[in-house]
């Protein structure tokens, strides 16, 4: 039975999640852009927070918008911004794993930029302070919070953010974005996907044969955190086939392997996937019991070599057995003796009789249509026969609208069998029980087409095959 393998990549994969609404990025499809951020102590009257374009999208940071802080001249050094409690943040407990916060910021001079996590209740273990070192550029600073892990206070749902703090005289422009953990999370998911020889991997490595794999997924978001993918890559072995055959054999593709040797055929199915399979083909034609008529005969006569018993479908020659050369023949087989004249012998002489089949094409049944078939007493049922595989070479004539027409059946109508379905052009294939299926595959009228079904109860599995392409397969 011909197998059809379409290669399985298993990828278990380790990836970076956020439970909380992070990172804080103010893209329009991402967090922080629609959240309502307060503003305080940074003018009699504070300027709102502004989601803008980004400033100079160079660097670390390259993002399209940003946020933007004005502390007025009058602001204090402790004027800022938050979030509101709850849905916006999101809500997290404190750990180990996220216990590092970084944030992007852009300043014109150097000095502390705070950080605040705060409870729903508006509790606080206060703010971490870290200085900017660069100016008129992005930088990406880190607040560590891992002296507060453990703590009894350890639930947070608002952040506050201190752009900027310092005693000042003037008014200043503060920009900061993608506040997010520093500290990163993994979680493991699978993918299965079907390929038919080789697999890309979400890194660009391509992968060709077995083996198990590591791929790694460098600074996988804004924050420097990598993913990394576990790849269990199969590659399917080519199968091998021993046949030993009275004749050329018509392998799945519908290719003909006309004589002995090794021989690989490759069919595709109907998502593109080729399949390779090698055939160790032996052809041989039974051995048969030669005579001679008389084994000693005199100068100038001639006799008969006769041939016990012949296959049909074989073509039987007599030769000199010194050089091959042709005495009679060639005779086709009958399934019963031949005999062939020696003609005149004139000294001793060593015959052969040589045997070759014919083209798989060359013999054909013929029906009429009507009352013509084949009844044969094999049991194909699911019982009997859990793996079969019926194929042949067909030449419809013409398509009833009418009628099915049967092309093989078992028992009736409902159990196993191929069809072509009244009232279409297609091939129906009745996998046993009254189920079935149409093919995809039209029947093509006054041609030759080699048609292959594969049952395969095993895996709930029914296969179809035309000029060896697979178009239906019934799970």
């Amino acid at each position: 039975m011909k197998k059809i393998y379409l290669l399985c990549v298993v990828l278990f994969i380790s990836i970076i999640s956020f439970a909380q609404n992070f990172p804080v990025d103010f893209e329009p499809s991402g967090f922080g852009a629609s959240w309502t951020w307060t503003t305080f102590e940074s003018g009699s009257i504070p300027p709102p927070l502004e989601i803008v374009a980004n400033p100079d999208p160079s660097g670390v940071n390259t993002s399209a918008t940003v946020a933007k802080f004005i502390a007025l001249d009058s602001a204090q050094a402790f004027a800022g911004c938050e979030t509101g409690h709850g849905s916006e943040v999101g809500g997290f407990t404190l750990s180990t794993a996220n216990a590092k916060i970084k944030m992007m910021v852009y300043k014109t001079k150097i000095s502390d930029v705070g950080l605040k996590l705060v409870t729903p209740s508006n509790a606080s273990l206060g703010v971490v302070k870290v200085a900017n070192t660069v100016i008129n550029q992005w930088e990406e600073l880190t607040f560590d919070f891992s002296s507060y892990v453990g703590n009894t206070i350890s639930y947070y749902d608002q952040i506050v953010v201190f752009p900027d703090w310092e005693v000042r005289s003037q008014e200043d422009t503060i920009y900061f974005d993608n506040i997010g953990w520093g500290g990163c999370t993994s979680s493991s998911s699978d993918l299965t996907v079907s390929n038919c020889n080789v697999y890309t991997t979400p890194s660009g490595n391509v992968l060709s044969t077995s083996g198990s794999y590591q791929d790694v997924l460098v600074n996988g978001n804004a924050f420097g955190c990598d993913s990394i993918i576990s790849i269990d890559f199969t590659v399917p072995t080519i199968p091998t086939y021993t046949l030993r055959t009275c004749s050329p054999y018509v392998a799945p593709s519908g290719a003909i392997l006309p004589s002995t040797g090794v021989y690989f055929d490759t069919i595709t199915s109907n998502v593109g996937c080729e399949t390779v399979s090698k055939y160790d083909l032996t052809i041989s034609v039974e051995d048969e019991t030669v005579t001679a008529a008389q084994s000693t005969v005199c100068p100038n006569v001639s006799t008969t070599i006769d041939l016990a018993s012949s296959q049909v479908g074989t073509s039987y020659t007599l030769r000199n057995d010194a050089d091959n050369a042709i005495i009679d023949g060639p005779i086709d087989g009958t399934g019963g003796s031949l005999s062939f004249n020696t003609g005149v012998i004139t000294s001793d002489m060593t015959y052969n009789v040589y045997a070759e089949r014919g083209g798989v094409l060359g013999e054909c049944l013929s029906f009429d249509g009507e009352d013509d078939y084949v009844n044969t007493n094999m049991n194909i049922n699911s019982i009997s026969y859990p793996e079969l595989t019926f194929e042949a070479w067909i030449y419809p004539t013409s398509i009833y609208n009418s009628v099915r027409q049967t092309i093989f059946t078992h028992g009736s109508v409902n159990q196993r069998g191929l069809f072509i379905q009244a009232g279409t052009d297609n091939w129906f294939v009745v996998v046993g029980n009254g189920g079935g299926f149409w093919s995809t595959a039209t029947v093509d009228v006054n041609q030759w087409q080699h048609i292959a079904v594969v049952y395969d109860e095993a895996n709930n599995a029914v296969r179809f095959y035309k000029n060896g392409v697979e178009y239906t397969e019934l799970v």
